[in-house]
């Protein structure tokens, strides 16, 4: 009984076919189970109709395209012909690990709607050039990435090695022959849409990549340039492929995005350079930014400005602490008003729109972009100073700002920190809460007593969390879904105690709030008293300054 059709779209591909054919006819564990069928895409000279497996070891059929009709339009044709009640799409460079087809088969069992992701390494020729090479390199660690039980996700459905039920692909409809890039991941997005999941399947096997790295460079641009109609399509996809991640790197890439953007550098005249780059780390890290600008701009061809700035963007999502009058003694945690002032209007007139945290959570929820640059205002721990220090300066400039409040601490004062410019700091009280309420600030949950939260028990976390911020709630009003943690310290108990509570964790570690980000622990930038203007302004661009000059 044939269980399982494996669709191999194919084009001019003579010896890799004939490759891929022969490592399937060396399946253990799947006798009988499975059939082949070719898709021939146009080839000059065609497949031959009468093509048999190696040794006649599975039933092989030919599918004719006279005129090629892309990707998408092979696979459905391999599909609406296929007797197996499982698709599984190989590409024609592919060698398959004796494994494969029965553990695509094994994986499917007992259900009829999971998306069965492949293990796919590749490999490049010996003469491959740099970038190839580390094309490759980057792709396997990937790999290795899914090997270690890495969460899976719709951009990770790669159709070279990849399985679903016939009867799903039939009620779907297949893969949109719109799409000439991406309809992998497509058809994956409808299909999650409708429930359906996902599973990674061990079994192994190779992609053999005989492209040069310029050629690869090409495919990205192509992709990016596809990426927006995907997106459009899939508004949620934005939090899980590329076009949700332009600043979700460190300040240094960033800073190499942004320039190399601006002046519209061809990635492909920066790859001339590949001898400089070199392997390991400075390799890697040459191969993303090349990467990313083919990407780019390829989106940057299928927006306008507006809509390619958004996408590029990030949001800064400020820290403040403390503030002292005009004039006095700036420190890391204590901002003069003065200097506060010169900060925040200084990032206005270079462009910079404030927003709410409550605004930024509601376009995220909804994957709408915000305007760029944006940015926004977070107030630590609810100091008394905030009222009538920082309020008129954030009134007189227009800029809304949130404080998280210490639950047990509303009215009372700093009492977790021992010493420093903090410990003893007054707290506002409930009357101050509300005329800044009526001020248009806005308050969230910073526990219960500011207790270091790492390592903390089952008990600690939902007391200091879900209770405090519940009790918190209803003592102030309504508070923004989100949690800033005490000392900006979370592990992985923490932050799904965050989740569970239904809010958006804040942290301490720099960058720019992007759809990629994590959400049990977006970044924020601190910015110190003894911080310039234009420091500031930098740090919302490339989501903070202090890595610039580290090793």
């Amino acid at each position: 009984m044939i269980e399982l059709s494996v669709i191999i779209p194919s084009r001019d591909a003579g010896p890799r076919l004939a490759s891929c054919l022969e490592a399937l006819a060396e399946q253990e564990g799947a006798d009988d189970a499975f059939e082949v069928i070719v898709v021939d895409d146009g080839s000059v000279p065609p497949v031959p109709a009468n093509l048999r497996a190696p040794a006649d070891r599975y039933a092989l059929r030919v599918v004719r395209r006279d005129v090629s009709g892309g990707i998408a339009v092979a696979r459905n044709d391999g599909w609406r012909v296929a007797r197996g009640r499982i698709s599984l799409f190989l590409d024609d460079d592919i060698t398959a690990d004796p494994g494969l087809v029965a553990g695509h088969i094994a994986a499917h069992a007992g259900t009829s709607n999971r998306i069965g992701i492949g293990r796919l390494t590749t490999r490049v020729a010996a003469d491959a050039d740099w970038l190839a090479r580390q094309f490759a390199e980057a792709w396997n660690a990937h790999v290795r990435a899914l090997d270690g039980g890495r969460q899976l996700k719709a951009g990770d459905c790669y159709g070279g090695d990849l399985s679903i039920p016939t009867e799903l692909l039939r009620h779907a409809g297949g893969f949109d022959e719109q799409f000439s890039r991406s309809e992998d991941v497509e058809l994956a997005a409808r299909l999650i849409e409708n429930e359906a999941t996902l599973t990674y399947v061990p079994a192994a096997s190779e992609h053999h990549e005989r492209k040069h790295g310029r050629a690869m460079l090409a495919d990205a641009r192509r992709n990016g340039a596809m990426a927006t109609t995907l997106v459009g399509r899939h508004p949620w996809l934005q939090a899980e492929t590329e076009l949700g991640s332009f600043a979700a790197v460190g300040q240094r890439q960033l800073l190499l995005r942004r320039l190399a953007t601006l002046l519209r550098i061809p990635a492909e005249r920066l790859a001339t350079l590949g001898a400089v780059f070199g392997a390991g780390r400075t390799g890697r890290s040459a191969l993303t930014l090349l990467v990313q600008l083919a990407f780019w701009s390829g989106v940057r061809k299928s927006v306008d400005a507006d809509t390619f700035a958004r996408l590029t963007g990030g949001t800064a999502i400020l820290m403040y602490h403390g503030f002292t009058p005009a004039g006095a003694r700036a420190s890391r945690y204590v901002v003069p008003v003065d200097r506060f002032e010169a900060q925040l209007a200084t990032l206005l007139r270079a462009g910079h729109r404030p927003v709410s945290l409550s605004s930024y959570l509601d376009h995220r929820r909804s994957h709408r972009l915000l305007p760029a640059p944006s940015f926004i205002v977070t107030i630590d721990d609810g100091y008394a100073e905030t009222e009538h220090l920082a309020a008129p300066v954030l009134r007189r400039l227009r800029i809304p700002a949130t404080v998280f409040l210490v639950e047990r601490a509303v009215g009372h004062r700093n009492d977790w920190d021992g010493a420093g410019v903090l410990a003893g700091r007054p707290i506002v009280d409930d009357a101050a809460i509300a005329r800044l309420r009526a001020d248009g600030f806005e308050f969230g949950p910073h526990s219960a007593r500011h207790g270091q939260l790492a390592g903390a028990t089952a008990g600690v976390l939902d007391e200091e969390i879900h209770a405090a911020t519940s009790r918190l709630s209803d003592r102030v009003g309504p508070l923004v879904p989100a949690f800033a943690y005490p000392f900006g310290l979370a592990d992985d108990a923490s932050r799904s105690a965050v989740a569970a509570a239904g809010l958006i964790g804040l942290g301490v570690r720099e960058g720019l709030a992007c759809p990629v980000s994590d959400e049990t622990q977006l970044p924020r930038i601190e910015v110190r008293g003894t911080d310039s203007p234009l420091r500031v302004v930098l740090a919302a661009r490339l989501g903070g300054t202090r890595r610039l000059a580290r090793r």
